[in-house]
């Protein structure tokens, strides 16, 4: 198997209880083709944007849950399902058994959460290149293996239409030439409370500020 991102989204339907993927996502209101499409993670080539918000609101998580890495763990993108375990460990293992059950009795009782639905999930990609300093053109993305036509689609800032395939070869690439996760690439517009509300607010939150705070020297170390 390429060493890349695929859709793996069958262990999020067991954290919320549910012990087989494809009737939940038809209870969910999808189709039974596409369900069961969509349950066999490893055989989906390319994703559209509006697949993207519709498992992040059935499933209630961000982008980066839907996918795993198939490479070597030590890999930057093999953290994507690994790290939030990781910290829940290291904040459980310092409760004592009576904390700890207490917060699974918490969390047990607790009403569900209203699920918000709607709005419009689109691949920003052209954000993420001005993060990184990168020069806001179709042939940028050319020079890092994409075609003229997909190059040009990923840098247009008209398409916010919910309706753009990516590949999972070309959102792996993506994600390895701008030093990125598959979170930093998308965008979202719509309700608030919608679980991808906050989608592009966390990572990149008071970055302006911090910026403007740092002096010459502070600068110049970080860009080497």
């Amino acid at each position: 198997m390429l060493k890349m991102l695929v859709l793996d989204i069958a262990y999020l339907a067991v954290l919320k209880g549910e012990k087989y993927l494809v009737p939940f996502l038809v209870r969910k209101g999808m189709s039974l083709s596409r369900a069961k499409q969509l349950a066999h993670g490893g055989k989906v080539r390319m994703l559209r944007d509006d697949t993207v918000r519709e498992l992040c609101e059935i499933l209630e998580c961000m982008p980066n849950a839907l996918f795993n890495w198939t490479g070597a763990s030590d890999h930057r993108l093999g953290q994507l399902k690994q790290a939030p375990a990781i910290r829940l460990q290291a904040v459980l293992v310092e409760k004592s058994e009576a904390e700890i059950a207490q917060l699974w009795k918490d969390v047990l009782e607790r009403e569900p959460r209203k699920l918000v639905r709607g709005g419009v999930v689109w691949l920003n990609v052209r954000r993420m290149m001005e993060l990184r300093s990168a020069e806001i053109s179709y042939k940028t993305l050319q020079r890092y293996g994409f075609s003229e036509m997909v190059a040009r689609t990923l840098t247009d800032v008209k398409r916010r239409d919910g309706r753009v395939y990516l590949k999972m070869q070309m959102l792996t690439r993506l994600c390895e030439k701008l030093g990125c996760e598959p979170n930093d690439l998308y965008d979202f517009a719509g309700p608030e409370g919608h679980v991808l509300d906050g989608l592009r607010k966390t990572h990149v939150a008071g970055l302006d500020a911090l910026i403007k705070r740092m002096t010459p020297e502070e600068v110049r170390r970080l860009l080497g």
